[in-house]
């Protein structure tokens, strides 16, 4: 019976593939050292985007400047031809009767408008967001090319 039972287990063995576990501990380093170099590159790599992040911060901030500083200039322009006109409109005014107040009239609104825009840098321009500080740019600038296209008209119609 024993000779049965062992040969039975023989048989019944040749279908079972049974494997001993092996680790390789040189392949487990070699891994550890690659997971520890993909930490460190992900480190790296993390500290990198938020320096590129601040960088791009700063830009849009720089950006945001130099556009306001753009509608500055534009007003400035305006307000410098509306003087030139006006020192035009004078000269004609030496030489024959025009009527002034109109044009006196137009400049203080310039002033009141370029009053507004330095009131605007002085005081609130970091409590406000760009687009606040562009709208009323964009309003002031409207407003002194206005005026400033009334002193011109005023300069046509006083020429002839």
């Amino acid at each position: 019976m024993k000779k049965f039972i062992l040969i039975f287990c023989f048989f019944i063995a040749q279908n079972f593939f049974s494997q001993m576990a092996v680790t390789d501990v040189g392949a487990t380093s070699q891994l550890a050292q690659s997971v520890s170099t993909a930490t460190k590159s992900l480190t790296q790599l993390n500290n990198t985007y938020k320096v590129l992040q601040e960088a791009n911060n700063k830009l849009q901030t720089v950006n945001s400047a130099v556009q306001q500083a753009n509608h500055l200039q534009n007003i400035i322009n305006k307000q410098k031809e509306a003087i030139n006109s006006a020192n035009q409109i004078l000269n004609l005014a030496k030489k024959r009767k025009i009527n002034l107040g109109t044009v006196n009239q137009d400049l203080k609104l310039i002033q009141g408008s370029i009053n507004t825009v330095q009131a605007l840098l002085r005081n609130g321009l970091f409590n406000m967001n760009d687009a606040e500080r562009l709208q009323i740019l964009n309003r002031e600038y409207e407003k002194v090319e206005e005026y400033s296209s009334n002193i011109n008209t005023t300069l046509i119609q006083s020429a002839f």
